[in-house]
């Protein structure tokens, strides 16, 4: 009788813990102010272009290629702490084309829809190498 009623407690308890698993969050995880959730990671021969969302907006980050393999490096679903410039407006070397930059050799459009219509780089990403910001 004893494990009759202890298999009927355990029942009802996992019953309504499953229950409770199952409920949606109620509210979105704040996340902070240069926070930014990678959402995709295209390899072309010297960079990385990098496409990450922060609010409504999605960035296109182009991070040339180095050889560091021992480091943390970004995934694609998950979010980071960012430090983004522009392409634009940075001492690197970039020549403008009709269509977008070229960087370091490298030619990035513009083009696409929906994105911020500028070419980023993250200052504490090398390659797909993230460092900790200060």
């Amino acid at each position: 009788m004893k494990y009759i009623t202890l298999i009927t407690i355990l029942f009802f308890l996992s019953c309504n813990m499953t229950k409770r698993n199952k409920q949606p969050l109620e509210h979105k995880q704040q996340h902070k102010e240069n926070e930014y959730l990678v959402t995709k990671i295209d390899s072309i021969p010297k960079a990385y272009i990098i496409y990450v969302e922060r609010n409504d907006s999605i960035f296109k980050l182009v991070s040339l290629k180095e050889g560091n393999n021992l480091c943390t490096k970004i995934i694609a679903g998950n979010y980071y702490e960012l430090n983004l410039g522009s392409w634009l407006n940075a001492d690197k070397p970039s020549l403008i084309h009709s269509d977008g930059l070229y960087v370091s050799g490298v030619g990035v459009s513009f083009s696409d829809e929906n994105i911020v219509q500028n070419i980023f780089y993250a200052k504490n990403l090398k390659g797909l190498c993230i460092s900790k910001t200060n």
